[in-house]
């Protein structure tokens, strides 16, 4: 489970720190799809599920979902 929490934290960062703008609603995508996996493949954990929520909540950011 580790291993694959680094790695979407990895990810994540790169998605959100390094990638265009325009490119990156697409990537969040595909990693929500990741972290949705991540999820299931660890059920009862929690460190799945935080992960999820930080990578649903950068994609309702770049769908323009938390601004006020």
């Amino acid at each position: 489970m580790d291993d694959a929490i680094n790695e979407m934290q990895l990810s994540w960062e790169v998605v959100r720190y390094q990638t265009p703008a325009g490119e990156r609603e697409k990537r969040f995508e595909a990693l929500a799809g990741k972290a949705h996996q991540t999820t299931e493949a660890f059920p009862g954990r929690s460190e799945p599920l935080v992960w999820k929520g930080i990578v649903l909540g950068s994609l309702a950011g770049e769908k323009g979902g938390l601004r006020g």
